[in-house]
Formats: structure tokens, C-alpha cells, sequence
């Protein structure tokens, strides 16, 4: 009698070994309707200069995901802080085929700023200049600014370029130079200008910055 029970245990095993991925599948299609449709896209309102392929890299891991899941508050907090947009709207909304998406509309801030400069001193007289900064260069949430400062005796220009850190695995990076000319001139106790001469000088900079935390990073640069 030995042998039917041990055939009978030995068909049994094959056909657990065989049908349980079958189950595992099963149960977890089931989790899935249980936790609600999941997101099938995201669809934006409201993006000007901003590109969609940016903000797909920030909210893109939100696809797929169930809408049970998805906590309205905290995709909206991820959106301000970027510091792109004045106003925000988050919802979960069906599409024409019945699929779920996750609804974004926001409002863009002015992003490109230009900045006069003039002033008046006794050593330089008068000094003027412009600066212009860009928040969002190039849709991609980039920053740059570029300008200069006159007067007679001086000249000074600079630029930089940065890019913020999004996450340890995206480290951000900044680079910029500068160059200055400064007309100098001596002159005896009698006020008479003896000689005159230039002086020049310039530098070039670069730092890498990754972000560990929300709330810390660390940065290294050489100049």
C-alpha cells in the first residue's frame, strides 16, 4: 500500500510546483482591482516654457502605480517644490478610453529676470551694468546669469550655469567664470599722474553638488 500514497504525494507536488506562479499571479491581479485602476498616464495643463519630458523625470513614477495609492498632497508638494509655478492642481480623472490618468494644471512663474545696476562713488564715479538670470533655463528647471558692470576705470564680467540635484543618483553641477580689468594710475603728492596701468584678472569655477536627503546635500568644487 506504500507505493499509491507515495504516488499519489509525488503528482500532488508536480502539480503545486506547476499551478502556484499561477496563484502568486492571481493573487496579486487581485491586490491590484482591490487597491483601484492603476494610473495609465499623466497629462498636463498649463506647461509653457517648462518641457513635458522634465516633469515626466520628476512625477513619472507615479505611472502604473494604483490609484488608491497615489496621495494627491504629496505629488502636489513635490510640484511646488520646484519653485516653477505659482499655482498647482492635482486629480485623478478618466480619459476618453475609461483609463485612469493623473491630471496636472499649473500656472508658470516668470523665470527670466533682468537686473539694471547703477551706482556713484568718489573712487570709481559712476557705475552701471546689467544682469539677466533664468530660473528654468532651457524648459529643464536650469539656472544661469550672465552680465556685466562698467564704469570708467573698471570692467567686469560674469557668468555662471547650474543645474540643481534632484536625487543621489542625479547630482546637479554649477560652472561659471569671471574676468575683471581695473585701470589704475599714480600719482605724486602734487595730484600730478605719474603713470598709469591695467590690471587683469579672471577665474573659472566648477563644483559638484548631490543631494542625499530632502532636506541636506553635499558639494565640491575646484576653482
Amino acid at each position: 500500500m506504500a507505493k499509491p500514497y507515495f504516488s499519489f504525494y509525488l503528482v500532488l507536488f508536480f502539480l503545486i510546483i506547476t499551478f502556484l506562479p499561477c496563484f502568486s499571479v492571481f493573487a496579486e491581479e487581485n491586490q491590484d482591482v482591490k487597491n483601484g485602476a492603476l494610473v495609465s498616464a499623466l497629462k498636463f495643463e498649463g506647461l509653457g516654457r517648462t518641457k513635458e519630458s522634465y516633469m515626466l523625470s520628476v512625477l513619472g513614477k507615479y505611472v502604473g502605480t494604483p490609484e488608491s495609492r497615489i496621495d494627491l498632497h504629496e505629488v502636489k508638494v513635490t510640484l511646488e517644490e520646484l519653485e516653477l509655478f505659482s499655482e498647482t492642481e492635482v486629480s485623478l480623472k478618466k480619459d476618453e478610453n475609461g483609463a485612469t490618468v493623473l491630471f496636472i494644471k499649473v500656472k508658470e512663474k516668470w523665470s527670466f529676470i533682468p537686473v539694471p545696476f547703477f551706482m556713484y562713488s568718489s573712487s570709481t564715479g559712476f557705475m552701471g551694468g546689467a544682469f539677466v538670470m533664468d530660473t528654468n533655463a532651457f524648459g529643464i528647471r536650469d539656472n544661469y546669469v550672465l552680465g556685466g558692470v562698467f564704469s570708467k576705470n573698471i570692467q567686469l564680467a560674469l557668468m555662471a550655469y547650474s543645474r540643481p540635484s534632484r536625487d543621489i543618483k542625479h547630482p546637479g553641477f554649477t560652472v561659471g567664470a569671471s574676468f575683471t580689468r581695473r585701470d589704475n594710475e599714480e600719482k605724486n603728492l602734487s595730484g600730478d599722474k605719474i603713470f598709469e596701468y591695467n590690471a587683469m584678472s579672471g577665474s573659472v569655477y566648477a563644483a559638484v553638488s548631490d543631494k542625499i536627503t530632502a532636506h541636506s546635500k553635499i558639494n565640491a568644487g575646484l576653482r
